[in-house]
């Protein structure tokens, strides 16, 4: 459900630059979302086609791009992407991290027709 506002939120910033752009219609949207995100691909899919209806969003394509997670290790200063198996660091195999990327939830592009 937090993927509602998120979207609303989202869908708002792309109908500016489409303004701003004088674009009759957008044919396809490119979002960046991290593997350490909370929100669905599908709920994302879902509200972006709901609050599109009607707009120069409303058949545009949307393209969901998942990032890695990247770690950083406050012991020994790693930087890696997340296991799948486990947090844990690879070189010192501390538990002691914090996350350096994982969470994005943004606009990366939009294919615009002008």
């Amino acid at each position: 459900m937090h993927e509602y506002h998120a979207v609303e939120s989202l869908i708002r910033q792309l109908l500016e630059k489409a303004r701003e752009s004088n674009t009759k219609s957008v044919s396809q949207v490119r979002l960046a979302l991290g593997e350490l995100s909370d929100f669905t691909e599908n709920s994302i899919q879902l509200y972006f086609q709901e609050f599109s209806k009607g707009t120069v969003l409303q058949n545009a394509s949307l393209l969901i791009v998942r990032m890695k997670a990247k770690l950083l290790c406050k012991e020994c200063g790693a930087v890696f992407e997340k296991n799948k198996e486990s947090f844990e660091c690879p070189v010192c195999k501390s538990m002691n991290l914090l996350v350096e990327s994982g969470r994005e939830f943004y606009i990366l592009d939009m294919e615009l027709e002008v």
